[in-house]
């Protein structure tokens, strides 16, 4: 029974290798060499397009290549493997992506960032938030912040606590917001583009900052061969941009956190 078992399981592993091996080989440009021109580190970078009747996937494994003693490994970075995710399909809906047009304006949450949107019907969750939204209500929020928009014929008004502090704004893309956070914001997405930007005073904030004025922004392309976002991270007040340009078969990715700062060129070589 136990080498009944040991067949099977063998069996399983060979399948599944033969069926990457299959893959690779089939469709090609899988497996890409990048190496930077400016600090001389290098890798490889596995990149995968998946489509099947609802779902869009792309996949982007990096796996760094280094020395230890002489002897070369490598350790793939599986953190953040999955670069896009798209499943619709009446009553369900669920995207890894920053294209996410129908989320209502806030000025907590920032629509160009990347993340996880899920609903069955008209509820679901959007990153860390709950969320229910139809024709003309929506409700957006968590134990830290909650905002109610109502959609109108002319304007969208709503109404949001965050932290112990309350916000009332009012607009269509363009929203002016008065309260514990007084300013002016905007948002206007696409299929393909997604903006947005804030500028307002926080009164909770301490007496020497709570006159400064706090600007959130955030922007994504995806046009051709073309992916580039731009974002302002709320949390740590760092920018954080990547862009990626195909150029033939081959790929020119940047990314920017901070003060760190990479190019890399990416060759295909299987």
């Amino acid at each position: 029974m136990k080498s009944q078992k040991s067949v099977a399981k063998i069996l399983y592993i060979v399948i599944f290798l033969f069926a990457t091996a299959y893959t690779s080989i089939t469709f090609g440009e899988t497996l890409y060499f990048g190496v930077s021109p400016f600090d001389t580190t290098y890798g490889l970078i596995a990149r995968y397009d998946f489509s099947f009747w609802k779902f869009n996937t792309k996949f982007k494994l990096d796996i760094p290549i280094d020395q230890k003693r002489g002897i070369i490994y490598i350790n793939p970075d599986f953190s953040n493997m999955i670069d896009y995710f798209q499943f619709d399909d009446y009553p369900y809906k669920v995207t890894y992506t920053t294209f996410n047009g129908d989320i209502p304006f806030t000025t907590f949450i920032n629509p160009a960032s990347k993340t996880w949107h899920s609903t069955w019907v008209n509820t679901g969750y959007y990153g860390d938030y709950l969320i229910h939204q139809d024709d003309m209500l929506s409700i957006l929020g968590n134990s830290e912040a909650v905002s109610i928009s109502f959609k109108t014929k002319w304007a969208d008004i709503f109404l949001e606590r965050v932290g112990d502090g309350f916000n009332f704004g009012v607009g269509k893309n363009i929203y002016a917001f008065y309260g514990t956070r007084t300013g002016i914001g905007g948002t206007f997405s696409t299929d393909n583009f997604l903006v947005y930007a804030t500028g307002y005073t926080d009164s909770s904030a301490s007496n020497t900052t709570n006159n400064a004025i706090n600007i959130d922004f955030g922007f994504s392309v995806k046009i051709d061969n073309l992916t580039m976002n731009i974002v302002k991270d709320q949390k740590s007040g760092a920018t954080i941009w990547n862009a990626s340009w195909k150029v033939g078969d081959m790929y020119v990715t940047g990314r920017c956190k901070g003060k760190e700062i990479r190019l890399d060129f990416e060759f295909p070589i299987w």
